[in-house]
Formats: structure tokens, sequence, C-alpha cells
């Protein structure tokens, strides 16, 4: 995913986890968050509550494989703009952030 964003002309800073990103946060200075579901220790909903609580208001989209109206609706409560159901085109995926960014 990140090469396909950097062959399309984004900028990427990728992290190895949702608690690399909080160390790193304000550091990141981007334009959108992209952030998936699960990961080791700290799940997407609970980093963008962390995020949120920080007062960073950075547009974000969360991706996953576990799509459902009841997952859609935790990610919004929480701050997400957008969710994305895997597997995305690239497409779909460029034209979302682009949506979220613009």
């Amino acid at each position: 995913m990140t090469m396909l964003l950097r062959a399309r002309g984004f900028l990427i800073d990728a992290y190895r986890s949702g608690t690399e990103f909080l160390v790193l946060q304000g550091q990141h200075g981007g334009d959108c968050l992209l952030v998936d579901y699960k990961m080791p220790r700290l799940d997407g909903l609970e980093l963008m509550r962390r995020v949120r609580a920080s007062n960073d208001t950075t547009p974000a989209i969360m991706i996953t494989g576990y799509y459902s109206d009841s997952l859609i609706a935790r990610a919004r409560a929480v701050g997400y703009a957008e969710v994305l159901e895997k597997p995305a085109t690239p497409q779909k995926l460029i034209q979302m952030i682009s949506d979220t960014i613009y």
C-alpha cells in the first residue's frame, strides 16, 4: 500500500504499530491518517481515541477486513471520516483519501 501511494505522488510516513505512531505523533504533519483496524497491542479504534484526545484533528480513514455496520458506527464515533473494506482496489483507496483530504 505504501508503494502504491508513493507511486501515485503521495508523501507517506509509515509506522510499524499504533504505539510507534503515538510516540512519534507530533512529527507526522500529514494531511490524512490511514489506519488498520487490527494491529498488535492497540487496535485502530483505541489509537484514534488517543489521537483525538491529544487534539489531533487530522482526517482519518480506517481500513479493515472486519467490515460491518457496527464497526463503521464505532469508527465514526471515535473520529474516523471513512472506513474502507479490505481488500480495497487502488482506485477506491486513492479516491477515498482524495475525498477525505479535499
